[in-house]
């Protein structure tokens, strides 16, 4: 490879930070409400009702506090734009560049579709949850998570509908389903007991397994058409963090295989409390990961691709 390029991300740091903020909260929203109507559902029957009424209790604080998150990460996002394309010096300035980049912009018309979405999956879920409002929720925050598709290079290249288009829908879904479950799996193995932990945790692979694919295939569609060609892949800052994206999807990966065939069956054994520390690390670890990936993915938004081979960054 040849030297490392410069990283000139398209507004700078703040952006990235922001974007990575609202981008991480927001998919972290649409994961524990899948995870609740999809997986926890089918383990709720073998918990006590105490235990089961904690971990509901549980998900329900944390889908609300990532929610408050994604809010101040998009109101984050929609101040540092501004400051960006308008360099505001007073209030009245600041105040023409917010509502004119909300009213004027695709970025700020998706922003606004996104909290509305958010704040119904969190207006849904009331006080008193239920299956088919936690349903209705999961639908209505995997679809603010869906929309991030309207801040990407895909939307802002296309003429009309495109595959890329939908591939990188597929992949905000994915990402959203599993790498935002991984908190609510990691409430379930601290609250529920092991023996419940380890159920939660099997019916958490398939879908983990079905999104990982999703992930890798939509990840390599991507790059194929973003980057174009292994000089771009090797020479700008948008195939390096590519490369450093796919390098922590294997992590992952390694990360779902171990969790899956040697902690959560551990759960079920005699050394379950040794399984359940190491299950939790385990679990800390991923979201870790999870993290840097999707601050990866921020960064990726804010270069340019290196189909633009002509172009700096």
């Amino acid at each position: 490879m040849g030297a490392m390029p410069i990283f000139e991300p398209d507004g700078g740091p703040a952006l990235v930070l922001a974007r990575w903020l609202a981008v991480a909260f927001i998919l972290s929203v649409a994961g524990t409400a899948t995870f609740r109507a999809v997986v926890l559902s089918r383990t709720l029957g073998r918990m006590t009702p105490v235990v089961a009424g904690r971990i509901e209790r549980a998900l329900a604080r944390w889908l609300r506090a990532s929610a408050l998150g994604a809010a101040v990460g998009l109101l984050a996002w929609l101040f540092s734009l501004t400051a960006d394309l308008a360099s505001p010096g007073s209030i009245a300035d600041w105040a023409s560049g917010l509502w004119a980049v909300l009213s004027d912009t695709d970025f700020g018309h998706v922003l606004l579709l996104q909290a509305a979405l958010l704040a119904g999956a969190v207006a849904i879920l009331g006080r008193r949850t239920s299956i088919l409002r936690w349903w209705v929720c999961a639908i209505l925050a995997t679809a603010a998570a869906v929309a991030e598709t309207g801040h990407g290079h895909a939307f802002a290249m296309a003429h009309g509908l495109s595959i890329l288009e939908v591939s990188e829908a597929l992949h905000l879904w994915a990402a959203g389903a599993w790498l935002g479950g991984l908190v609510p799996l990691l409430l379930v193995v601290l609250l529920a007991p092991p023996a419940v932990a380890a159920v939660a945790a099997r019916w958490f692979s398939p879908l983990g397994q079905v999104c990982l694919v999703v992930l890798i295939l939509s990840a390599l569609l991507q790059g194929w058409v973003l980057i174009a060609s292994l000089a771009a892949l090797k020479d700008t800052a948008y195939g390096w963090t590519a490369m450093l994206k796919l390098c922590l999807y294997g992590v992952l990966f390694g990360f779902a295989v171990l969790n899956r065939y040697r902690l959560c069956p551990a759960l079920r054994g005699p050394g379950d409390r040794a399984a359940r520390r190491a299950l939790i690390a385990s679990l800390v670890l991923q979201t870790g990961v999870g993290v840097l990936v999707v601050l990866a993915a921020a960064l990726l938004g804010q270069l340019r691709p290196g189909m633009d081979m002509g172009m700096p960054g």
